[in-house]
């Protein structure tokens, strides 16, 4: 399910202690069947499907298209396209990670059609079709896409089928070195778009524990991911230890014209559990969203 960001009006600057901005609880109520891994899906009825990109793989790899439908083909040709334009020959795997990562959410929007009150999933927006041609998806489009990049670039990587936000939820894990990492696409591309908002890096390249904070699957069926060493934030220097530090961080994106930042910090908390903000900087910024991920905290903010 698609995380809901909170429309915010830039005329009226808000203060400080007024805007925290905190992670809605997403803790399913809706658990896996302890064997099949299995939930209801948001139709109530079946799973959503997985898409076979299997056609689609082998026709790049080994560039022969006559075997694929008209539909296949349109996919192929847009899978090649956008790998065109966010990957290098030159970039490690977890180069390539991130950078699929980064155009899934830059050019994909959620088919916000599921967020009605009667909710009407458009067509093919569960599968790399709606992602790639059609520019909209659900999580399963989203995640398929991440998948189909993935397959295409020989990197190994999986589709988790599980719950989040008490809805069916899929999304990725990969293998960089030996170590696996949750990657999902369709939580760090908040409802609603904006133009020229970047990639977000939240559930990019993270643990077990991060996920295990808003997501349910059956453990047993996939690799354990406990490795912290791939923490977008720390190998990108997005990760502030003082309250200068991110304010320097926050003042370079505020003089590049950015109108979003986030910035990871050590979890604090104080003798109640509560998160301390002793050395959380606001500068340059009128409105703030705190994830609390356990061992550590990403704000993101809303520049001036």
């Amino acid at each position: 399910m698609k995380l809901l960001s909170i429309l915010i009006s830039a005329a009226i600057l808000l203060s400080l202690t007024s805007c925290v901005k905190t992670e809605p609880s997403k803790n399913g109520s809706v658990t896996a069947d302890a064997e099949s891994g299995t939930v209801p899906s948001e139709s109530g009825d079946n799973l959503t499907p997985v898409y076979d990109d299997s056609a689609v793989v082998s026709a790049y790899l080994n560039g022969e298209l006559l075997g694929l439908d008209e539909k296949q083909t349109e996919i192929y040709n847009a899978a090649v396209e956008a790998i065109g334009e966010f990957y290098l020959d030159r970039m490690s795997d977890e180069e390539t990670v991130i950078a699929a990562h980064d155009w899934i959410v830059t050019h994909i929007s959620y088919d916000e059609n599921m967020l009605l009150a009667i909710p009407k999933q458009t067509e093919d927006s569960e599968n790399p079709y709606g992602a790639l041609i059609k520019h909209q998806a659900i999580c399963m489009g989203y995640t398929t896409t991440f998948q189909l990049f993935m397959d295409m670039l020989g990197i190994e990587s999986v589709i988790v089928h599980g719950t989040a936000d008490d809805e069916e939820h899929a999304w990725n894990l990969v293998c960089l070195e030996d170590k696996w990492y949750h990657v999902d696409t369709t939580w760090d591309d908040f409802v609603p778009d904006e133009e020229n908002r970047p990639a977000f890096h939240l559930y990019c390249l993270v643990t077990d524990s991060v996920m295990e904070v808003s997501h349910i699957w059956n453990k047993g069926a996939f690799p354990e991911a406990n490795s912290d060493d791939l923490i977008y934030y720390k190998t990108h220097g997005r990760y502030a230890k003082t309250a200068d530090e991110a304010a320097d961080m926050l003042n370079e994106t505020y003089k590049s014209g950015v109108k979003f930042a986030d910035i990871m910090y050590d979890r604090v908390t104080q003798s109640d559990g509560s998160i301390s903000l002793e050395d959380v900087s606001f500068f340059k910024s009128y409105q703030y969203w705190l994830n609390d991920f356990g061992d550590y905290i990403v704000i993101v903010y809303w520049m001036l």
